[in-house]
């Protein structure tokens, strides 16, 4: 029976098509502990009974069980899902629901996800054989819970999809073949050890950090020393470098290492619409309030966005909002996360199936298109938002945000590090800007900068009140992050640049520096005159630059907005060729629905000739300067002219591109539509193939047992001893066992022959009418022959019949009587006397009796001769007659030894007179043991009734 102690570790395998053969290695060699559960969850036809449990039991001595609600999980048990359902676990508890027919299923995402939310430091998820994605975003989920994830190696399994996908996540700890994960496993279900504290381990976990700060650019020594530590440890057991000072010099020399461990450090764990109490406020009392000015754009920041859901489910509530209002603001989002793979991964805003689970058929409808690997965020939801790689501790924060969400980050980082944090936000939100941070994160003890807009949702509102720019950290940047730096693109919105190395001597000094530029610097770019770059930017420019989806790019022809763009061309080439300042005439320009009179000058940097500097001054707030060097009217006029004929020549291509768009447009929807149900059915067919491909692997097992059986079942026949030939209905032979050549001459290749040409050696000359009366009739046939040897046989014909397959035979057996028909013959001989006579092997056994013997033990109080019948030993019951008289008895000594002595061979025979008399009754009997000549029997006992020859005999003695 399995276990009833609560299981302590948790396997969840995952498997689909080809899975059974991986699920086989598994448990072949599998060394885990008593400790540990299974869960083998499948991709199951519905309407197939699965044959799983079956054919495992061939492969492990675990109890196997198949799930059941609410049953509890019990160590040394391997449990396996039902067809047509779903399990999650909870509190140590299964829950099953039944299958949605209209959601493609994905099981082991499913239980993932729950492993993840309730037991995912005891859990390891193993991915074997199979193909899709489901299983991807589960082991996501456990991962960054705390669980370990172990993935057979593509190239063992026999369909990849699955642990492609999965190694894909970039989730994975082991990869290894179907045989080896059990024992792989078995590392990762040691309990974790506390991290020493000698000066020692702590020197080499500060080198651990500075490695990856030099080669991040993250400073891991700001994160809680707790979670790092836990996070190391983890690292040290997965690599079987259970000490930092062995870790150490491994991950220096494996880049890779490198990288899993930058992966496990971070963190980063979401959902769409994670917690959906805080997004059902933020779309009643918040974005509404955000939203009422239509002729200011929406400015929104998500810090720490991992892998974009929740992005996504901002701007999926920003639309929803806008469209309930019929409001038309503009709005753009920035997603920001430290992570460049996170944030290459939310970019393409591709997510699998499962995600069904967590958005509503509505949304998914509105703002996904589904696709063969799961779903695609939409392009008109996709384009208002920008993604960027940015370091919360390092980076300058974004500015002008009406929301900035910063979800469960904060809970990871030092104190000192949270409070810097906090105060980049507050620089970044507009006045009354909203923050949102995670369900265990607050802004304690900065009472003076946020107000708390709803405890329970830890919803916060800037207050009111000017802050200076914030500086990044005054920690040195190493070359890797200097060149991370310098190579990373500009967003859309470029931060202000961080204090120079050189204010370290002077902090108080650039400090006011900073705040004097923040102050009465007008918005400047510095761009390389050559490449035509912008290198770096000063104050608010972003008013200035356009706004783009996709990579970003720092060339002013994709930055500067395309009003000023002929402008500053124009300003930065006469500023190289004159090597002087430029300005160009004062122009309008619109900024938030106001007009500004702006005017642009470019200028040479005196420290540096291939440097030159673009300000945007508006002249509503700017004294005029004497030296104003004003661009050529001439060449801006040229300038109109030539852009005035390029856009009357873009209207007219514009014009005629329309009509053939408008065609191309309905083609396209219709093509969309089309492709949209090829892709419904796809997945239906890939759903239907992975359960034909799990029907089709139990039914090979199923042939492979049949195989095995029927070598068992030619083992037995040619084992027993008995002669059998087997036939079909039309008499032709199909089987026969080696003993058949005593009755026909058979060989092997007369398997399909007629029978009745088969020579028999018997006296049985019916034996083929005898087949076909016992299959026509359906009724078996007893016959008894004579050999040539003399030896007597029971022929013995059955028929067979399956009426599903066909199938009509019969099945002829020839038994050898000779012995029985001796021994009963024999039997009738001694039954025919009145003696009462018993015959005894060699070792006291007795082993046959006559009727008169029966019948005495009967009449004298044992009816079924337990003690002194057949398979009863005669010389154990003198043994115990003897026993019970203490020894003394030497009449009965003498008998014992009488019977022994026939019994060896000593003595030619033994007679001796006894009374037995009855409670009603004297008598006296005669018994006589003699030897019998055969190999079977050793003695013949007879006893006599004497009881009136002594009686005679007492009165003749008398008289």
């Amino acid at each position: 029976m399995p276990g009833s102690t609560a299981a302590k570790h948790i396997i969840a395998i995952g498997a689909s098509a080809g899975g059974l053969e991986a699920l086989e290695q598994f448990f072949c060699h599998n060394p885990l502990p008593d400790s540990v559960c299974y869960i083998v969850i499948q991709h199951l036809s519905p309407t197939h009974k699965s044959m799983m449990a079956e054919l495992l039991v061939r492969y492990t001595p675990i109890p196997i069980r198949l799930i059941e609600d609410g049953a509890q999980l019990h160590a040394n048990t391997i449990y396996l899902i039902p067809p047509a359902a779903s399990v999650t676990v909870e509190n140590g508890q299964f829950q099953l629901r039944q299958r949605q027919h209209d959601v493609l299923p994905l099981p082991i995402d499913t239980l993932l996800t729950s492993l993840a939310h309730h037991h995912a430091t005891h859990t390891v998820a193993v991915i074997l054989s199979g193909t899709g994605s489901d299983g991807s975003r589960g082991i996501r989920e456990l991962k960054h819970a705390g669980g370990n994830v172990l993935v057979q190696a593509p190239e063992d399994a026999r369909f990849g999809g699955m642990p492609d996908s999965a190694i894909a996540t970039h989730c994975v700890d082991c990869i290894a073949g179907a045989s080896e994960l059990a024992s792989r496993a078995a590392q990762y279900l040691q309990p974790d050890e506390p991290v020493a504290a000698p000066d020692t381990t702590d020197k080499t976990e500060n080198d651990i950090l500075a490695l990856m700060l030099e080669r991040t650019g993250v400073d891991f020594r700001q994160y809680k020393h707790s979670t790092v530590s836990r996070r190391l440890q983890r690292r040290y057991n997965a690599t079987h470098r259970p000490e930092p000072g062995r870790y150490y010099p491994y991950l220096l020399d494996h880049p890779d290492e490198q990288r899993i461990l930058y992966d496990d450090l971070l963190i980063p764990v979401t959902s769409f619409f994670r917690d959906g109490a805080v997004f059902d406020y933020l779309a009643e009392h918040v974005l509404p309030e955000l939203l009422k000015d239509t002729q200011q754009q929406l400015r929104v920041w998500v810090a720490g966005c991992s892998s974009g859901e929740e992005a996504y489910s901002l701007a999926m509530l920003i639309e929803e909002t806008l469209q309930r209002s019929a409001n038309s603001a503009a709005w753009k989002l920035f997603a920001t996360d430290v992570n460049d793979r996170n944030v290459q991964r939310a970019s393409m805003g591709v997510y699998p199936h499962s995600i069904a689970e967590e958005i509503s058929r509505e949304r998914l409808q509105r703002f996904f298109i589904a696709t063969s690997n799961g779903y695609q965020i939409r392009a008109e939801l996709r384009e208002h938002i920008v993604f960027a790689r940015h370091n919360l501790l390092s980076d300058p924060p974004f500015t002008r945000m009406d929301l900035v969400a910063c979800r469960n980050t904060l809970i990871y980082l030092q104190p000192e590090a949270q409070a810097r944090v906090l105060a980049g936000f507050r620089h970044a939100l507009q006045p009354h800007g909203v923050l949102l941070l995670g369900n265990s994160e607050s802004t304690q003890g900065m009472d003076d900068s946020y107000r708390c807009l709803n405890d329970n949702l830890s919803l916060y509102q800037r207050t009111g009140g000017h802050m200076s720019a914030m500086t990044s950290s005054s920690r040195p940047r190493s070359r890797a992050r200097q060149a991370a730096l310098r190579s990373r693109p500009a967003s859309a919105s470029l931060p202000s640049p961080s204090p120079s190395e050189s204010s370290k001597a002077a902090p108080m000094l650039e400090l006011l520096k900073q705040s004097l530029i923040q102050r009465y610097a007008p918005p400047t770019l510095v761009i390389d005159a050559d490449s035509r770059d912008v290198k770096r930017t000063l104050a608010n420019v972003t008013p200035f630059l356009t706004t783009f989806d996709g990579p970003v790019s720092t060339h002013i022809t994709d930055l500067i907005a395309k009003p000023l763009l002929p402008t500053v061309q124009s300003l930065l080439l006469r500023c190289r060729t004159q090597n002087d300042e430029c300005r160009s005439a004062t122009m309008s320009y619109t900024i938030a629905g106001q007009d500004m009179q702006l005017q642009l000058v470019a200028y040479p940097l005196e420290q540096d000739s291939n440097l030159l500097a673009v300000s945007f001054i508006d002249q509503q707030h700017a004294e005029a300067s004497p030296n104003n060097a004003i661009v050529d009217d001439d060449y801006v006029h040229a300038l109109e002219q030539e852009l005035t004929q390029t856009q009357h020549d873009l209207k007219a291509t514009i014009e005629e591109l329309e009509t053939t768009n408008e065609e191309l447009q309905a083609a396209n929807e219709e093509l969309m539509a089309s492709n949209e149900e090829l892709q419904s059915s796809n997945e239906e067919l890939q759903s239907v193939n992975e359960e034909l491909n799990t029907v089709n692997a139990e039914y090979q097992s199923k042939v492979a047992q049949l195989n095995q059986l029927n070598a068992d079942l030619t083992t037995m026949i040619s084992a027993s001893g008995v002669a059998t030939v087997f036939v079909n209905n039309e008499l032709r032979v199909t089987r026969f066992s080696p003993d058949i050549a005593e009755v026909f001459r058979l060989r092997e290749s007369d398997i399909g022959r007629p029978l009745e040409e088969m020579h028999n050696h018997t006296d049985y000359t019916t034996v083929i009418d005898d087949l076909r009366r016992a299959i026509d009739q359906q009724q078996p046939v007893e016959r008894e022959l004579i050999t040539a040897q003399q030896r007597v046989l029971l022929a013995r014909i059955t028929p067979y019949s399956e009426p599903r397959l066909q199938l009509r035979g019969a099945v002829a057996t020839f038994i050898d009587i000779t012995d029985v028909q001796r021994a009963q013959q024999l039997q009738a001989v001694i039954d025919a006397l009145p003696e009462h006579i018993a015959l005894i092997k060699y070792d006291g056994e007795i082993a046959m009796v006559n009727r008169a013997w029966a019948r005495f033990a009967s009449l004298n109080g044992n009816p079924d001769c337990r003690s002194c019948g057949v398979g009863s030993n005669y010389l154990s019951a003198m043994e115990t007659a003897i026993a019970a008289s203490d020894g003394d008895d030497h009449a009965l000594l003498a008998i014992r030894d009488g019977i022994k002595g026939v019994i060896l061979g000593t003595r030619n025979g033994y007679f001796v007179q006894y009374p037995c008399h009855s409670a009603t009754e004297q008598r006296w009997f005669l018994m006589s043991v003699a030897p019998v000549a055969n190999h079977d029997y050793a003695a013949v006992v007879s006893h006599f009734n004497i009881t009136e020859w002594y009686r005679d005999d007492r009165t003749r003695t008398a008289q």
